[in-house]
């Protein structure tokens, strides 16, 4: 197989367990911040109802700039360096 392929496997892969983990974590955030079920789906349908209304806006900047420049312009490369390691930290800290 070629690489596109395993590097599209991974990628899925890797949502897939960000996104089970995430939706396994919702009744204990619900019960911690005194959240109703109304609540709790009121944000869920938020969060759906704003990615649905950014998918024309990226795809126009992609047509526009092009794939690499995207997340050049985003960063998300440093956010990913300095951010994701301070949560997943608190996250543990807070658990004990």
């Amino acid at each position: 197989m070629n690489h596109a392929i395993w590097t599209l496997r991974a990628a899925f892969t890797c949502l897939g367990l960000m996104f089970g983990t995430w939706l396994g974590l919702i009744p204990w955030m619900r019960d911690t911040r005194a959240l109703t079920h109304e609540q709790v789906g009121l944000a869920l349908l938020c969060a759906g109802v704003g990615g649905l209304l950014t998918f024309p806006l990226v795809r126009h900047l992609l047509a526009r700039v092009g794939s690499r420049r995207i997340p050049e312009a985003a960063d998300i490369d440093g956010v990913v360096r300095r951010r994701w390691p301070n949560a997943f930290a608190l996250r543990i800290w807070n658990r004990f």
